[in-house]
């Protein structure tokens, strides 16, 4: 239950509690919430993105080095000894490896722009709040001040039919 006017002791406790401030200050904090949680979301599509890629391009070099070899002859053999593959199934294990981080990173990005969508959204419903609690404080003072003056007025008249 709201208070009487006269129970409160400046405009700015007036204004704060005047007409729809309570409810716009709940939605305010609702939506910097959800906008806090959307950055986040933001933060980790970017932070996968960039690791996605970094990924990418990493098995890309090895991709090259690898085609840098020379397939079928000395340093082949000696792969073939240590790991049981030859280079030609190495560079196709990173071409593969590379195009999946590739679609992941594409996924992401995807991810990324619908969350960015979002949160220009709550952007601004945020601002439109903003905007509407500003004028009921507008509304708030202007209210008060109005109250004020009508007391002044009062006490002058009980200040003069004393006299």
């Amino acid at each position: 239950m709201k208070k009487l006017i006269s129970e409160y002791t400046t405009a700015y406790e007036y204004a704060d509690d005047y007409g729809k401030m309570p409810e716009l200050e709940k939605a305010c904090k609702k939506v910097k919430e959800e906008l806090s949680t959307i950055e986040h979301e933001v933060y980790t599509q970017t932070r996968l993105i960039n690791e996605r890629y970094v990924g990418y391009k990493l098995l890309h070099e090895a991709m090259y080095d690898v085609e840098a070899k020379e397939w079928q002859g000395n340093d082949d053999d000696e792969c073939k000894k240590i790991s049981g593959e030859c280079y030609e199934i190495w560079h196709s294990i990173h071409g593969d490896n590379a195009e999946f981080l590739k679609k992941q990173c594409i996924e992401h990005a995807r991810k990324l722009v619908i969350a960015e969508d979002k949160r220009l959204e709550k952007e601004k419903q945020r601002d439109s709040i903003w905007t509407k609690q500003c004028e009921e404080r507008r509304k708030g003072h202007k209210v008060w001040d109005e109250y004020q003056e009508k007391n002044k007025k009062e006490e002058a008249k009980k200040e003069e039919v004393k006299s």
